[in-house]
């Protein structure tokens, strides 16, 4: 009788509505042991990853049933998934999404937009603007941590300082000009958090990286950025910095990084191509597009030229960063 007992709970316990973020370890009381089985519901491809049930999105993984559905190309499963106001859960080009249907412009509008002024302007291409938002600001924001790294009196290389100071002012310029657009075109703007650690976790997970077999990349992310004790950005590397070839690590960083801003406004042109939102595809290939090809090419010089001092690098930096001082 037990046995029947037993039998028909853990039945009932794998027919239950699975959500991202459930606990999937094999006692189900916080484990160390991972059980995919427990994760599985039938419409999204969700694993068990440190307990918790989970998807792959790119290279990250994420927790929330939105974002989850994302990953299959789409936001809703049931119109009981849409909150008040945001529609009902309509196929849209072949995708799910929770929709306020214009019959008069045949598109999803956001009932967030301002309706006298939007046309031609769809939800996933607002979605993918407040995105890139977020990435200029955190791009922003991980070289406002290095100029004051090498701003320090241990580091001291302030032609550097000078230059991520500047980089850092003009990925906040291409931030503001992208909440100014989405204002333009009638959208929505949302903010979120942004800290040091997902910004540079972005950048050294994201698959476009040159040499992923440089184990100092994002190390000196690793030693400004708040963290809590024991959870580092990235493992391997060097605690005496004595021999860190600062320039040389932070301008392969920049590059890096630039790389991935770049890849992520690409994807942002595709989105509009398909959308046939030539205006859109129009600022980003003159505004955003052709400043970070220059950018890209700037920064390959720097790290060429400071990988080319071999014989006595530091002194090669120190001319380096005399002449960015200028």
């Amino acid at each position: 009788m037990l046995y029947l007992t037993l039998c028909v709970f853990i039945g009932l316990s794998a027919s239950a509505d699975v959500k991202p973020g459930d606990d999937c370890t094999t006692d189900g009381w916080g484990g160390t042991d991972n059980d995919d089985a427990k994760c599985e519901d039938g419409i999204t491809n969700m694993k068990c990853r440190q307990g918790k049930c989970t998807c792959l999105d790119g290279s990250i993984w994420v927790e929330s049933k939105a974002e989850c559905l994302k990953t299959l190309g789409q936001d809703c499963n049931s119109a009981n998934e849409c909150a008040p106001g945001q529609g009902s859960c309509k196929n849209v080009g072949g995708r799910k999404q929770c929709c306020n249907w214009n019959d008069l412009n045949k598109e999803c509008i956001d009932p967030e937009f301002v309706m006298e002024v939007v046309q031609n302007y769809v939800y996933d291409v607002n979605g993918e603007l407040v995105k890139q938002i977020k990435k200029e600001l955190q791009a922003s924001y991980v070289y406002q941590a290095y100029a004051s790294y090498f701003q320090r009196a241990d580091v001291a290389l302030m032609g550097v300082k000078k230059f991520f100071s500047a980089a850092s002012l003009e990925e906040r310029d291409h931030a503001q000009m992208l909440i100014d657009y989405v204002n333009l075109r009638g959208g929505h703007a949302e903010f979120g958090n942004i800290d040091l650690e997902s910004a540079c976790k972005a950048v050294l997970n994201h698959q476009n990286i040159l040499d992923a077999s440089n184990n100092t990349l994002m190390c000196i992310c690793n030693f400004v950025a708040e963290e809590p004790e024991g959870q580092d950005i990235r493992t391997g590397c060097e605690s005496d910095r004595s021999h860190w070839k600062n320039a040389l690590m932070a301008f392969e960083d920049a590059l890096v990084t630039e790389r991935f801003v770049n890849s992520e406004l690409l994807k942002i042109h595709k989105i509009a191509d398909d959308a046939k939102d030539a205006h859109l595809s129009h600022i980003l290939e003159h505004e955003f597009l052709d400043e970070q090809v220059s950018s890209i090419n700037k920064l390959a010089q720097y790290v060429t030229r400071l990988r080319s001092f071999k014989g006595n690098y530091f002194l090669g930096e120190y001319i380096f960063d005399q002449n960015l001082s200028k």
